[in-house]
C-alpha cells in the first residue's frame, strides 16, 4: 500500500508542470483572441516599426480608408478609425507590424464600445 501512495505522489508531481503549461498556453491563446481586431469597424491600434516617425506614419497612411484618432503610448502606435471599405491588410502594406483591437489594447480599455453611450 505504501508503494501505491508513493507512486501516486510521484505521478502528481509529474502532472503539475503539465497542468501549469496547459493553463499558461490557454491564457496566451485567450489573450491573443482578445487582441484580434473586429471586422465591424471598431477602432484598431496599428503598431509600426520603432524607427518610423509619426510624420512618416501619417504620410504613408494618408491615402488609406483609415482616419487617425490618436497616438498611443509611443509615437509608433497609432489608433485608427476604419472608414467604409477599409481593409486591415492595407495598414500592413504601408508598414504596420501588428494590428490589434484598440478596445483590447491596454491604453484604450477605457473607450466605450457602444457609440450611443455618452462619456
Amino acid at each position: 500500500m505504501d508503494q501505491q501512495n508513493k507512486n501516486l505522489e510521484t505521478d502528481e508531481r509529474k502532472a503539475w508542470p503539465i497542468i501549469t503549461a496547459m493553463l499558461f498556453f490557454g491564457f496566451v491563446m485567450l489573450s491573443f483572441l482578445a487582441l484580434k481586431p473586429s471586422e465591424q469597424g471598431e477602432d484598431v491600434a496599428a503598431i509600426f516599426p520603432p524607427n518610423m516617425s509619426l510624420t512618416e506614419i501619417a504620410s504613408v497612411s494618408s491615402g488609406l480608408l483609415f482616419r487617425p484618432v490618436r497616438v498611443g503610448f509611443l509615437d509608433n502606435i497609432v489608433i485608427f478609425k476604419p472608414l467604409s471599405g477599409a481593409k486591415l491588410e492595407d495598414l500592413k502594406q504601408v508598414g504596420a507590424l501588428f494590428i490589434v483591437s484598440a478596445i483590447a489594447d491596454g491604453g484604450c480599455i477605457f473607450y466605450k464600445n457602444d457609440r450611443k453611450l455618452k462619456v
